[in-house]
């Protein structure tokens, strides 16, 4: 056997080793790395490098043909860096195409080494050699008629015209007969390589049948899963709509319960400031009317005045907290109301977005306008915008005041004028100053909207 086979064989062979090696498991790769690696354990595997070096050993031939040196001089170190690099992958999450790559391989080597191993047997040998021979012994004999002939023909010139187109043709079926074993021996070759051929098609067709089925299988599998997806992704949309209405009409509703529970607070503040208020104030009318008495007993107006000044500042902070958590508990119940009906708006859209879809598409379409208009609104559109720093502040911002200077003549004079009436000098003045304030603030906002 050549060399360059011998090395083949060793390089097989030392495949097969390495395969068998690379892992003590006994159980199929399908079984161990999943469906898409080949049914076959680590001892099929290693088998088939085997199975080829056993080929090549017992028919390699001893000459091999030049175009086919290089090549075959070559195998030896493609094969060691399958060994390397693809045998290590073989058994890991990589084995699919680790196993691919090794039996692509192994089968495309016995195309190449077919005609080593097949095309040259000591049969065909022999029977090439005995045509062979037939044909030299036919040759010889056929070129010592030839001889005869011509020499008779050169002899029986004389006595035949027509003789030497009788020697052309049978020159002609000489060398026919002479051509016929090299035409027998290119027939069998070209019929040979036919039956090849004809195998590696079957071989070739019956792979292409299987890879088919799994195709077949794997598009199956692939559909099934596509409308189990499709199934989920609706659930899932269907879910996420439901999960967002859900959560917006929790936090509305959150928002709601809170501000419903601070208004409660301000509830009891109003509550507590005008017990207080009640409290202080029947504490000091009673000290004022004492007071009225000792005045007409005593005629001293000055203590009526303080104590009347006094029950005023007493009561005063009372009055201003129970105004301040009034206008509080007025808000925040407008506020509190209209984050509730957001979170009943949120909670309901669901269900009529499903029957609204069921009935008419423009019925769904109004359905979320309507809804995302109310959602839209800004809960700030509730609170008042003017912040007024007393009661006094908003009394005389008011719009009845507003009315009263513009449709009263001189009504800021009449004002104070019945303040001088009713209260002392000093505490006149100070009244008149204040009122005199408020009236000039009035109408300077009055003249600043217009």
């Amino acid at each position: 056997m050549h060399k360059s086979l011998d090395a083949v064989c060793v390089s097989l062979e030392a495949l097969s080793t390495a395969i068998t090696n690379g892992w003590n498991g006994e159980t199929t790769f399908t079984e161990t790395w999943g469906w898409n690696c080949p049914a076959l354990t680590r001892h099929d595997m290693a088998a088939m490098p085997k199975r080829l070096a056993k080929r090549i050993r017992d028919k390699g031939d001893e000459e091999i043909e030049a175009n086919l040196l290089p090549q075959i001089n070559d195998l030896p170190r493609r094969l060691q860096v399958l060994q390397t690099t693809t045998v290590p992958q073989l058994f890991g999450g990589n084995c699919p195409a680790a196993s691919m790559a090794i039996i692509g391989t192994i089968e495309t080597l016995e195309k190449i080494l077919y005609s080593v191993i097949e095309s040259q047997s000591s049969q065909d040998k022999k029977i090439m050699e005995k045509e062979m021979i037939e044909a030299a012994k036919l040759q010889r004999n056929t070129l010592s008629k030839l001889r005869g002939i011509e020499a008779r023909t050169s002899e029986l010139s004389s006595r035949s015209e027509n003789l030497h187109e009788k020697v052309e043709r049978i020159e002609q079926a000489h060398e026919a007969a002479d051509q016929l074993p090299t035409d027998l021996a290119e027939l069998k070759e070209k019929r040979e390589d036919v039956a090849r051929l004809l195998a590696e098609s079957a071989t070739d067709r019956a792979t292409v049948s299987d890879k088919l089925s799994e195709i077949n299988t794997i598009r199956g599998q692939l559909e099934g899963s596509e409308k189990r997806v499709a199934a989920i992704l609706e659930r899932c949309d269907k879910a996420y709509r439901a999960t967002t209405s859900e959560g917006l009409a929790s936090a509305f509703a959150e928002r709601s319960k809170n501000l419903g529970w601070s208004m409660w607070v301000w509830v009891v503040g109003l509550i507590v400031a005008l017990v207080v208020g009640a409290s202080i104030g029947s504490s000091q009318l009673h000290a004022l009317a004492k007071a009225i008495t000792d005045t007409q007993t005593t005629r001293q107006d000055g203590s009526v005045w303080v104590d009347l000044i006094l029950t005023m500042l007493s009561i005063g902070a009372p009055i201003w907290f129970a105004w301040v958590a009034t206008k509080q508990i007025g808000q925040r119940f407008r506020l509190a109301e209209d984050y509730g009906y957001k979170a009943s708006i949120s909670k309901a859209y669901e269900g009529y977005r499903r029957e609204a879809e069921l009935l008419d598409p423009a019925f769904q379409n109004r359905l979320f306008s309507s809804a995302l208009t109310r959602l839209d609104e800004i809960p700030l559109r509730l609170v008042e915008t003017a912040t007024h720093g007393s009661p006094w502040h908003e009394l005389a911002s008011s719009n009845v005041v507003r009315q009263a200077v513009d449709t009263v003549p001189n009504f800021v004079g009449k004002v104070t004028e019945l303040a001088k009436q009713v209260l002392p000098q000093p505490l006149q003045d100070k009244k008149m100053e204040q009122a005199t304030e408020k009236v000039a603030e009035s109408e300077l906002a009055k003249g600043g909207k217009s």
